[in-house]
C-alpha cells in the first residue's frame, strides 16, 4: 500500500500543487526534489540497516513520507513544498532501500528471487491502480484533499506497524528449520 501512495502522489505531485495556485516551474521542482530524495535515500536506508541491529530504523524514516505529505497539502512556502517532496523521497527511498534487506532476513535466502519477486509484483500492481484512484477520487470530489487524508492514514498505519518488526537479534535467535526435501 505504500509503495503505492508515495507513487500515487508522486505522480500527481505538479496536480496537486497545481490545485493550491503552485505555478508549474515550483510543482516540477518539488517532484524533482522527490526523485532526487528517492534515489539517494534508497542508499542511505540500506546503509543505516547494513549498521544498525533492529529494523525498527526504518519506522521513522518511512514516516517521514506522512510528515512530507502534510508539507505538500497544508504548505503555503516554497521551502515547506520543496522539504515535503524531500520527505515524501525519504519515505519512498526507505521502502526500496529496505525491503530486500527486510525480506532477506525474515524470509532468508532460500527462496529470496521468488518472495521479492512477488512482493515488487504486488508494488508494482499497487503503483498502477493508486494513480487511478487518486485521479478518480479527483473527478468524483473535485479535490485531491480527501484522497490525500487516506493516504496519509495507509502511511501512518505502515510506518507504525513497522515498530512492530522483530528484532534482528530475535530472529537470529531461532533455529533454522531443516530445508524440505527436493522430490525429481
Amino acid at each position: 500500500a505504500g509503495g503505492g501512495c508515495l507513487t500515487a502522489i508522486f505522480s500527481h505531485v505538479v496536480p496537486i500543487l497545481a490545485e493550491r495556485g503552485v505555478g508549474l516551474a515550483l510543482a516540477t521542482t518539488v517532484v524533482g526534489v522527490f526523485a532526487l530524495a528517492t534515489a539517494l535515500w534508497q542508499v542511505g536506508s540500506g546503509m543505516l540497516l547494513d549498521k544498525v541491529s533492529s529494523p525498527r530504523i526504518v519506522a521513522p524514516m518511512y514516516l517521514a513520507s506522512v510528515a512530507g505529505l502534510a508539507a505538500i497539502e497544508l504548505g503555503s512556502s516554497t521551502s515547506a513544498w520543496l522539504i515535503g517532496g524531500a520527505l515524501l523521497g525519504v519515505g519512498l527511498g526507505t521502502q526500496y532501500g529496505a525491503m530486500p534487506m527486510l525480506v532477506a532476513r525474515y524470509f532468508g535466502l532460500r527462496r529470496f528471487g521468488v518472495i521479492i519477486g512477488v512482493m515488487y509484483s504486488v508494488i508494482i500492481i499497487a503503483q498502477g491502480i493508486t494513480p487511478v484512484l487518486l485521479d478518480h477520487s479527483f473527478d468524483m470530489l473535485g479535490s485531491y484533499r480527501y484522497a490525500l487524508s487516506v493516504i496519509g492514514l495507509c502511511l501512518g498505519i505502515g510506518g507504525v506497524l513497522l515498530l512492530f518488526l522483530p528484532s534482528w537479534r530475535d530472529i537470529d535467535a531461532k533455529p533454522a528449520a531443516a530445508p524440505a526435501p527436493v522430490h525429481l
